[in-house]
């Protein structure tokens, strides 16, 4: 990931044709998720696919997962959280057992 990035960055090339361009919204406030679906259909319109993450100024989640108005995973420093609210739910916010609990299989 990140390719169109290090190519503007570097000049080197790096994108092809399958790139996508990862883009990060900073937003310490919160984004209504109205608002997070509109910016999903203005993203779908443009040539290129777009992974776009919202940071939280606590962690970031992506912007299809605050859209879809669920429980979204907070990626954190101190390792990912699920909550409700990626701006001031970390209270309430747990831990994802239900993705590590079982441990990796080969």
């Amino acid at each position: 990931g990140g390719s169109v990035g290090y190519e503007l960055a570097s000049g080197l090339p790096a994108v092809k044709e399958s790139s996508d361009l990862d883009l990060i919204l900073r937003r310490p406030e919160p984004l209504p998720r109205t608002t997070a679906r509109e910016i999903l259909e203005d993203l779908a319109s443009l040539p290129a696919r777009v992974d776009a993450q919202i940071d939280t100024g606590t962690g970031s989640v992506t912007l299809g997962e605050w859209a879809a108005g669920r429980e979204v995973l907070l990626r954190r420093a101190g390792g990912p959280v699920l909550t409700e609210d990626p701006w001031h739910g970390l209270a309430s916010a747990r831990a994802p057992d239900d993705i590590f609990a079982g441990g990796l299989t080969s």
